[in-house]
Parts: structure tokens; sequence; C-alpha cells
């Protein structure tokens, strides 16, 4: 490896300790904060404690609800004023950090005797207060924790509230929970200042080379550890011009080094090179997910694995795009041989990034194959855009109860029963349909059936109200209590759209398993028979659901 990278990769480690720094003062500044307003939040919950006021119209009416609302708008307009300093300061020093960095790596690389000339310092200074797109650093930093008007995350307290007393949670868990809904708008902000340093000491770096007149351009360097990212991997080595950016993405660690005009460019050994020397463990971990580390390992190449776009704020962005469909690429992907109880004249092309990618799921587990098979099969039709994180929980849901969804403020939640589940992947893959509906359809966690029935999902709904078994439930002659679940389940959008999104899947990879409990319900004597559609009624249905993904660009037409 060549001085210039090892030195390369010591400026980058430096900064990147100069930027755990700067988070836990982000952090240590935001506990404070959550502190005084969990405090507020405690008092209202004790209030509320066995109480008659239940619904949130009620709680909203409270000078106490009201009072918490002023409190947090105030806390968070304060500390989003106390953050935008810090990080335009911040901004500033990794601007000039870059021009000081810039200038020692063509000192190493063209030889000690060569002088450069100061930036003006002006031209650094532009570059501190914006953001990539133009907008006020300032602007950006405190949109982060408001949304139209509101403090972000104020639907989850609000839920998380709620719930509490209908739960009958201690009011310390309540307020613990509200609090934690809160939280993201802190994600945000910190994803926002880490990405906007990272951008002013590249810029910076760049004029550095573009004034001294050696440079011809700059090449990618990548992090070689379990924390890189494959798509930065596959892109190292990359020569840009000098006067480019290299292509990015939200937390991206990578940097480059420059390229003489009139001397050898750097080598050392690159991304694809290195992965593919790592242990199985290593790659798994680069890629976060089992099926696109395997591709890797059968010989696809790295490249294949990295997916340039243009995303708005973030400018041209690399991505890892989804790995099934490169299974056998080129062209659509045959059912690959993972699936064992599937037939195999499937033809899958996904799009977008992994949905497998952001589930976690438990270390152990009795089903750890099945839950594996699920996500495969979904991975294996479409991508996301993407979804936030969620966990799989294995719990006793008591006998009946296969599985469940919980869209909670502090931690998105799978379930599946750990005692009674026959249907693993059938069960898993409905609940699936419920994370994607209120995680990746919907927003701040309100269901895109619900909140966007006549935009995206209008084709979907047209087809599922047209269908015979909705009618059917609708019309359905039973006792009141009977009628009164259909109504208020079986007939929800929520419910309506997680069967659908089952049997879709079930149907576009022609999986047994999934079918042959379709089959189970259509064969019922009672109102049961209505939850799954007939081949040919549910048509339609699979014809929107595809062009829902095609038009997310999830799947490929």
């Amino acid at each position: 490896m060549s001085g210039i990278v090892t030195q390369a990769r010591a400026f980058r480690a430096a900064l990147l300790t100069r930027e755990r720094a700067e988070q836990e003062s982000m952090i240590r500044q935001w506990l404070a904060v959550e502190k005084r307003l969990r405090d507020q939040m405690l008092v209202l919950a004790y209030q509320l404690q066995g109480g008659e006021v239940r619904t949130l119209h009620q709680i909203a009416s409270l000078e106490r609800y009201q009072r918490l609302l002023q409190q947090v708008r105030a806390e968070l307009a304060q500390y989003g004023d106390w953050l935008v300093e810090q990080v335009r300061k911040e901004q500033a020093d990794w601007a000039w950090q870059g021009v000081s960095d810039a200038q020692e790596l063509m000192r190493n690389a063209a030889g000690p005797g060569v002088m450069f000339g100061r930036l003006p310092v002006e031209v650094v200074e532009n570059l501190v207060g914006w953001s990539a797109d133009g907008t006020a650093l300032g602007t950006l930093l405190q949109d982060a924790f408001v949304d139209q008007g509101m403090p972000r995350g104020w639907q989850q307290l609000q839920q998380a509230l709620v719930q509490g007393i209908a739960l009958g949670w201690h009011p310390e868990k309540t307020a613990k929970v509200m609090a934690t809904a809160l939280s993201g708008g802190l994600q945000r902000a910190m994803t926002i200042a880490r990405t906007e340093q990272i951008r002013a000491y590249r810029s910076a770096s760049l004029l550095a080379y573009q004034e001294s007149g050696l440079i011809r351009g700059h090449k990618r360097l990548t992090a070689h550890d379990g924390r890189a990212c494959a798509a930065c991997l596959a892109d190292e080595g990359h020569v840009y011009a000098v006067d480019e950016m290299i292509w990015s993405h939200p937390q991206c660690r990578c940097t480059s080094v420059p390229v003489m005009k009139d001397g050898k460019e750097p080598e050392w050994e690159l991304g694809e090179e290195w992965l593919r020397k790592q242990s199985e463990s290593t790659q798994n971990k680069v890629f976060g997910n089992l099926t696109a580390a395997d591709a890797f390992r059968r010989g696809v190449p790295l490249r294949e694995f990295m997916k340039v776009t243009h995303e708005g704020d973030w400018g041209i962005t690399i991505r890892v795009q989804n790995p099934i469909q490169l299974m056998a690429y080129p062209g659509k992907v045959q059912q690959p041989a993972l699936f064992p109880t599937a037939q195999a004249n499937v033809l899958l092309s996904p799009m977008g990034e992994a949905v497998s990618g952001h589930i976690r799921l438990p270390k152990r587990s009795k089903y750890h194959d099945r839950y594996r098979n699920a996500l495969d099969l979904v991975d294996s039709v479409h991508g996301d855009g993407p979804l936030p994180e969620v966990v799989l929980s294995t719990k006793n849901l008591g006998e009946g109860t296969y599985g469940g969804f919980g869209p909670f403020p502090a931690q998105w939640e799978i379930l599946v029963n750990a005692q009674y589940a026959p249907h693993v992947e059938t069960t898993m893959i409905h609940e699936i349909g419920h994370w994607i509906d209120y995680g990746g359809l919907g927003q701040n966690g309100v269901p895109g059936t619900t909140a966007a029935i006549n935009g995206k999902l209008a084709n979907w709904r047209d087809a599922i109200v047209q269908s015979p078994e909705v009618d059917a439930l609708l019309h359905y002659q039973g006792g009141y209590g009977v009628t009164n679940y259909i109504r208020n389940y079986l007939l929800s959008p929520t419910e309506l759209w997680a069967r659908s999104y089952t049997q879709y899947i079930g149907e576009k990879t022609q999986n047994n398993e999934i079918l042959a409990t379709m089959d189970l319900y259509r064969q019922r004597p009672d109102f049961e028979q209505y939850r799954q559609w007939q081949v040919t009624n549910f048509a339609p249905i699979y014809q929107a659901i595809d062009g829902l993904f095609i038009d997310l660009g999830w799947m490929v037409k």
C-alpha cells in the first residue's frame, strides 16, 4: 500500500474520532432536553391513570396536554438553535481541515519541495451554512424536528400515550415511550450534521486540488472493515474528475486520494479483492443480507450490487440493489433453488433495497430457517424504498393467534407465536405486509392504506372493493358478534392489504406452503372462506399490486 493511502486512512480515522466526540455532545444535550420533557410527560401520564379520559380527542382538550405541546415546541426550537451554531462551527472547521489534508496528500504525492498557496477565506467560508441542495443549514436542521408545524414524532407520542392508558402501563413506562417517540428528530439531525460536515470537508479538498493545478482527479478510498458499504467497496478505485464529488449516500465514510497529472496513480488492494478474502461472517455483515452475501460468494461481481441513483438532497447516490435479481443475471431471474417448496419456473425481477436488510431476526429460534425462507421469498419479488428497521420477536401469543405487528414509537416489531405457529412463512409475510403498509407506503406510523387510499393505492383499493369476497363479507349473515368482528377487522384497509399482500407473494413465487394456507381458508364453511380470494378473483388485485410496486421502483416492469 502506498504512503499516500496510509496517510489518507489516518486523516479519515482522525475525522471519525472527532465526529464521535461531536455526536456524543449532541446526545448529551438532547438527553437533558428529554429529561425535562419526560418529567412533564410523567405528570400527564399520572393524571390520566385510572381516569375517564381515554380518547385522543379528550386528552387533547386537557390544559396539561396543551402545556406539554408548548414545552416540546420550545425545547426543540431551543435545541435546534444550539445545534445550528454547533454544526456551522464544525462545518467551517471541517472545511479548513479538508484544505489542510488535501495539501498534505498532494505534498506526499509530489514531494516535499512543492508549495501551495492558501485558498481565499471567503471561498472556503462559502461552503459553510448551506446544504448540498442550497438550503440554509439552519432551516434543514430545524425541519428535522418539525413536520408541517408539529413536532416530528408527535403522532407516535400521542399513540404511545393512548396505548399506555389502554394497556394499563405504569406512567413511568408511558412517559419513557412518549419521550422516545421524539428521538427520531435527533437521529435525522445527526445524519444531516454528519452529511453536511463531510460534504464541506470533501468540497474544500476539491477546491485545494483545483487551485493547485497539479491534480487530474481523485480516487475513492473505502474503509476495509465490517461496517463498510458493499456499494462503496464496489466503487473503490473509481477515479473522479477533479471537479466531481465522489458518489455518496447518507452516513458514507469514504474519502479519496489525489491523482497527480504527472505522477503514477496510487494503487492498493481494492474493495472486491479485500472482501473476497474475508470470512463469511464479515461478508454477511457488509451486505447485511445472507442472500446477497451468498450471491457474492457464488461469484456475482461486487460491481453488480451497486446501483447509482439521483436522490434529491443527496445528489448522485450509490445504493446496494436487491441481490436476488443477480442470482442468474443478466435478465430476469428464474426462481432460485433456495426455496425448496416452490415451483422452479417463476421469473422474478425485484428492484430497490432488500426488505430483509431492514429486519433483525432473533439470534436463536427453532423457526430460524423458516424466517429466512419467508424473507427470501419477499426479497425475490420486490425491494423497498427503504423501510424503517423492525425487530422480529418470538413470543407465546396463545393458541389461535399466529402473529402480530406493532408500529410502536419505541420499536417497530413483528411477532410470531413461539408455541403455536403452524404456518410460519405465511404468518411472517402477513406481518411484513403490515410493516410495509405502515412504514413503506405510509408515513410517520400512519398506514398508507388509510392515508393515501385515493392516491398511489387507488387501483388496489378499487380491485379490493370490487372483489366478490369483500362483497360476501359485507353481506355475510351471521350473529352480531361475527358481523361486528368482520366489519372491524377483516374489512379494515390495513387487514385487507396484509391478506392480499400475503396471497400476492404466494402467487408470485408459487410457494406451496403459502398457497396451501390460502386453500385452507377458502375451504372453510363459514365467513372464514372469504378471508382469501379465489385465484381468478384475485387477478385484478395481483395486477394492481404489480403496478404499485413498479411505480414505486420496487420491481422491474
